[in-house]
């Protein structure tokens, strides 16, 4: 999780420095080459690490993967937690 933060820490210091508005989205994969979410609830830091980092948009992929942990995300709120208070890109 330290490496993925730091990736997008590093990121949103690049596009800050381009000095024009990017929207900065994250796409989280649930089952990726890279590895596989074991529970739902780091679909959650996922996300709060994103939102830290400067993150303003999110997609999540794929469907069949996110489907089983989808109950407890809905419960929980992940998804409205990382919208609420989110800032838009400066257009």
């Amino acid at each position: 999780m330290k490496r993925y933060e730091d990736s997008f820490r590093n990121m949103a210091a690049v596009l800050k420095e381009l000095h024009r508005p990017i929207d900065f989205t994250v796409c989280v994969g649930i089952a990726t080459s890279h590895g596989r979410i074991q529970k739902a609830e780091e679909i959650d830091a996922y996300l709060k690490i994103a939102k830290r980092s400067g993150v303003n948009g999110a997609a999540i992929f794929t469907w069949h993967t996110l489907k089983p942990y989808l109950p407890e995300v809905k419960q929980r709120k992940y998804f409205e937690k990382f919208e609420a208070g989110l800032k838009p890109a400066a257009w």
